[in-house]
């Protein structure tokens, strides 16, 4: 196992975690660690620098997050193979070169570009058998008979829509099927002209800071909130503006106090980490300020689809009443699997023509065929019979987590039970840490999240919950893993 040279002297301020973080990193990248070379596990890396082993746990997950190290369970911690600036670093140039390779050098600039990726599991991870992770559909729900018979249909009637550039904004048939379903499901009356179809969430995340981002442009965003929000919008020059979060949703009294912000991101319906719905009251106090100052509304509507008991809340494009503040982000992700990525944005008219200039020189439009299986899938009312199942399904899942917290850990915390895909714990003051109670669940074959290893930005907040996805697992393997979770927590007195 490799021993890692790092110095834990106090430098400009900075934390034991910091400076875990850089030593290890400055290792990685000046290649004094080789990539895939293992490195030692966090108990053990605490008790050799003297430190609590929350603190590397937390320098860990950090330097994971970022791509420079794996976490791989069961197995150990590694050195990354893809590392994220290797190609990045300026090449240290041989005095004794010939001019011709000096000119060269010059000729070809260094890359820059040192975004960060947001945390993704992918296929092949090396996963526990019982995996808590947010967002993930049930492979079983997929209606693949249905869909084998649409692609069958359509690719029949292809003729020359394979070879030829499908719109860049999207087939006008998904674009008007997709208007349909938000006017019914969401409240959200619009044009079918004003929607875009995207790769997913991401590419509209990605769009919106192409228009309104530049360096330094303050824009207001949930604290906690979605890494892959976040991420875009630093990527681009913004400077975030956290805004807390409590039981109603975003502090309003907080936001008003932001004139100066391009944009406000929020995810109203189901607030991501947390679950918490945003009210009425304060989505209709958005939409003044947002008008007020001249802001747009990014509603991250993503898993909105799912709720198991009150009437959902119109969404805030629902709401907008014409005052064209709010761009709308939807996804299919949640309902039929992340591998569609498929997504949409809704527009508003000032914004339309940049948006799909933006959208066509990323992609130049999504795979037709996909597009025009969906939009008949929709229309047929085969999506609505879909999502039906998949409410009553994933409520059942939902109902068996309460019944398995409720027999291990009796009356417990949770928030975003209501609806969605996952709930938040609060665990009590007593516990171990999240990272800690994560860890050794682990190693009882169980993946439970804090929140900055789920997924979300946090800010620099102190963690003390675990994000729950639900809808991938059987009831039976959600009271086991529950019961699991219970014998790590034992096993850590």
């Amino acid at each position: 196992m490799t021993q890692i040279p790092i110095s834990l002297e106090e430098t400009s301020g900075a934390t034991l975690q910091e400076r875990i973080y850089n030593g290890i990193r400055s290792a990685v990248l000046d290649r004094r660690l080789a990539s895939g070379c293992r490195l030692p596990s966090s108990r053990d890396l605490a008790e050799t620098l003297t430190v609590s082993r929350n603190t590397v746990v937390l320098a860990y997950d950090r330097l994971a997050a970022e791509g420079y190290i794996e976490l791989r369970s069961g197995v150990g911690t590694f050195v990354s193979n893809d590392l994220p600036e290797e190609c990045f670093r300026p090449e240290t140039v041989d005095r004794s070169q010939s001019e011709d390779q000096a000119d060269q050098a010059r000729r070809h600039p260094n890359i820059t570009f040192v975004g960060q990726r947001p945390i993704i599991i992918e296929k092949g991870a090396n996963l526990p058998s019982i995996d808590f992770w947010y967002g993930r559909a049930s492979r079983h729900s997929f209606p693949i008979e249905t869909w084998r018979r649409l692609i069958a249909h359509n690719l029949g009637r292809a003729a020359a829509n394979l070879v030829e550039y499908p719109p860049a904004a999207g087939l006008p048939e998904l674009r008007h099927a997709i208007a349909e379903h938000v006017a019914s499901n969401r409240g959200v009356k619009t044009d079918w002209r004003n929607i875009i179809v995207t790769a997913g969430a991401q590419e509209a995340f990605d769009i919106i800071a192409k228009l309104f981002v530049r360096p330094d442009t303050p824009v207001a965003i949930e604290s906690p909130c979605y890494q892959g929000i976040a991420f875009v919008l630093r990527a681009h020059g913004a400077r975030l503006v956290p805004i807390s979060v409590d039981a109603k949703g975003l502090d309003l009294d907080s936001l008003e106090q932001q004139s100066e912000a391009a944009l406000v991101c929020v995810t109203p319906s189901h607030q991501f980490p947390t679950g918490e719905t945003l009210t009425l009251e304060r989505r209709l106090r958005m939409l003044r300020w947002a008008e007020r100052v001249g802001a747009y509304i990014v509603e991250d509507d993503y898993d909105s689809d799912f709720r198991y008991s009150d009437p959902p809340i119109p969404a805030m494009a629902g709401l907008d009443e014409g005052r064209d503040t709010v761009i709308y982000v939807g996804t299919f992700s949640k309902a039929l699997g992340a591998g569609m990525r498929t997504g949409f944005m809704i527009v508003p008219d000032r914004a339309l023509k940049s948006a799909i200039s933006a959208k066509a020189l990323a992609s130049q439009g999504q795979p037709w065929l996909d597009q025009v299986v969906l939009a008949e899938f929709i229309s047929s009312g085969g999506y609505r019979r879909h999502l039906r199942k998949l409410r009553q399904a994933q409520k059942r899942s939902r109902d068996a987590l309460l019944r398995a917290f409720k027999k291990h850990f009796g009356a417990v915390d949770i928030s975003g039970a209501e609806a969605g895909m996952h709930l938040m714990w609060r665990l009590p003051s007593n516990f171990p840490s999240a990272h800690d109670l994560a860890l050794v669940a682990r190693e009882f074959d169980v993946g439970i999240y804090p929140p900055s290893a789920a997924g979300a930005e946090i800010f620099g907040q102190a963690e003390h919950s675990i994000v729950l996805g639900y809808p991938s697992l059987t009831e039976a393997q959600i009271a086991e893993g529950i019961s699991r979770v219970r014998m790590a927590l034992d096993h850590m007195k």
